[in-house]
């Protein structure tokens, strides 16, 4: 967001941070609050219509308002894929949307009009409602995907191939097959702060629920499962072994490795002092090196 965008009377802002954990997400969300007050300032017609796309969890989009209260606003939340962005926001049947003033509700039905031009399209609640869905469907998410992981833990002890387990459930109509792959675990920044903020939700309500807390202990364990079956088939003894990782970020077509599931495994190997060749990023030394240095940075934090 350039100083002339936010000078030209007709622009239309749209709050859109990229909330991670921690420190990370606190320095994103006071950017925000930083170009909201210099909005403020500026001689611009009111109202504008504010869209807030990130999640700052409940309330995220009341605390915005108050800075601008004068302002049409409204939560849509980010429910693009990273690393299938076109795809997932182009074919997606119907948009949530947090939102119950029809003024609002138009400016935004004509804006996407090019995308989704049908009325049906848009499933307009309460911006609270659409805050929780948001944290919903991550949770949900990430319960598949941590069972899947889970059962596959146990299906090796008992001698069964987890991948026909896989199969058969997801012909399952009921079930289906995504988010239903064994692995590493979940990563992701969003993803990850997605299932802490609703965690945390729940806690503060008084419900006595365990499920996202062992969703979240399973995911943790799953990590590092990689690693230890290195460490335990090598007893130990990992100097001057090359391992190579295939797919060190978080998922597939993207390179970030922020959070990313294999963080853990990158770490232990790093840690154990082995060569390691990150599978495609061999060809990248850019990209190798801010991979190594970012992990090598956690490492240091973590110890």
């Amino acid at each position: 967001m350039s100083k002339q965008d936010l000078l030209h009377p007709n622009y239309i802002p749209k709050i859109f941070t990229s909330p991670g954990i921690g420190s990370f997400y606190l320095k994103r969300y006071d950017s925000g609050l930083t170009v909201l007050g210099q909005l403020q300032q500026r001689p611009i017609i009111h109202p504008k219509l504010m869209i807030n796309a990130s999640t700052l969890g409940l309330n995220g989009t009341q605390r915005l308002q108050k800075i601008l209260p004068q302002d049409d606003w409204m939560y849509l939340p980010d429910m693009i894929q990273e690393g299938n962005a076109i795809q997932s926001m182009t074919r997606a049947q119907q948009l949530t949307v947090g939102c119950e003033n029809e003024r609002a509700q138009v400016k935004l039905k004509e804006l996407l009009r090019p995308l989704f031009p049908r009325a049906q399209q848009y499933l307009f609640m309460p911006v609270l409602d659409a805050e929780f869905t948001k944290l919903s469907i991550s949770g949900m998410l990430a319960t598949r995907i941590s069972y899947i992981n889970d059962l596959a833990v146990v299906a090796e002890k008992l001698g069964i191939d987890i991948e026909h387990v896989r199969q058969g459930m997801a012909a399952d109509s009921r079930i289906g097959a995504s988010y239903m792959y064994p692995g590493a675990g979940f990563g992701g920044e969003n993803f990850s702060h997605d299932i802490q903020t609703l965690a945390s939700t729940v806690s503060t309500t008084g419900v006595k629920s365990q499920l996202l807390a062992q969703v979240w202990d399973i995911n943790e364990q799953q990590k590092e499962l990689l690693f230890r079956k290195l460490w335990n088939y090598y007893q130990g003894d990992l100097n001057g072994k090359t391992v190579a990782i295939w797919g060190a970020a978080f998922k597939e077509n993207t390179a970030h490795v922020d959070h990313c599931h294999s963080t853990l495994k990158v770490r232990g190997i790093l840690c154990r002092q082995c060569n390691t060749a990150l599978g495609s990023f061999k060809d990248n030394p850019t990209l190798l090196n801010n991979a190594i240095n970012y992990l090598d940075y956690h490492n240091d934090k973590r110890n």
